[in-house]
């Protein structure tokens, strides 16, 4: 649709209120249709954004380096209207708690190298953030944090991923979170279609589609392929629970409900 509104601001530091340059503006959008859509920017050297968005509801997150990230709550924009959205980060405290552990392959408890360790962080405050590492060699990592509330989630090659529960960390404590991965089942399942323009029905090329598979136990996992010249894509999933994402250049995305 002709994206004739717009959402433009200015992100500053919220102990100094210096602009900051560089800072991520993520912009998520959707309409009461069920088309939803991304866009991003960055601040320039006077801390100033601007997107163009058609009419529909959005809400934002804003990210620096150096700075916790802020999410706004939703906003509903007309049609060639301009909204206002300002917004202070503040600024990293020290990161002088630890969280810390093992990865390891469930079935044969063997470390697993380089699994990939995701942490997300908030406070009572509405900051959060987002930090990440590698195991090593022994299937272990450290990450730094402040005291807040924390959650991970851990993914490595052939296995499938886990998430914890929240985590609430004090001043200069460590916790220790261990956690064991199970290898992907037999994938002799299949989920395939074609993906069309909704006016044209034309096959649209080269569309990203997304899968996101569950068991009922709590193993996740996600999986993506692109459309050939047909519109035609096919993943091949274990047997479970999944929900597909579809977005190509110039379409709104869409979303299924879960199989």
């Amino acid at each position: 649709l002709p994206e004739n509104s717009t959402v433009c601001g200015y992100v500053t530091n919220v102990i100094t209120d210096k602009p900051i340059e560089n800072a991520n503006v993520d912009l998520y959008w959707k309409d009461n249709q069920g088309h939803h859509d991304w866009n991003d920017t960055y601040t320039n050297s006077s801390g100033y954004y601007k997107i163009n968005v058609a009419a529909g509801t959005i809400d934002l997150d804003f990210s620096a380096n150096g700075y916790y990230s802020e999410s706004t709550d939703y906003y509903t924009i007309g049609e060639n209207e301009t909204i206002y959205v300002n917004i202070s980060l503040l600024p990293h405290l020290p990161e002088n708690s630890t969280v810390c552990g093992y990865v390891t392959n469930e079935i044969t408890d063997q470390p697993i190298e380089n699994a990939y360790v995701d942490l997300y962080w908030k406070d009572n405050q509405g900051h959060h953030d987002w930090n990440d590492t590698y195991t090593n060699s022994s299937g272990y990592y450290k990450i730094n944090v402040a005291p807040g509330t924390i959650d991970l989630d851990f993914s490595a090659n052939g296995y499938y991923s886990e998430s914890t529960d929240y985590y609430t960390i004090g001043e200069n404590e460590t916790i220790y979170v261990n956690i064991s991965l199970l290898p992907h089942l037999p994938e002799n399942s299949t989920v395939c279609g074609y993906v069309t323009n909704e006016i044209t029905d034309q096959p649209i090329e080269n569309a990203y589609v997304d899968l996101y598979w569950k068991d009922n136990q709590g193993h996740h996992d996600w999986n993506d392929t692109y459309t050939n010249s047909s519109g035609y894509y096919k993943i091949n999933v274990a047997a479970g629970t999944i929900d597909l994402y579809f977005s190509a250049n110039g379409y709104y995305s869409e979303s299924t409900d879960y199989y």
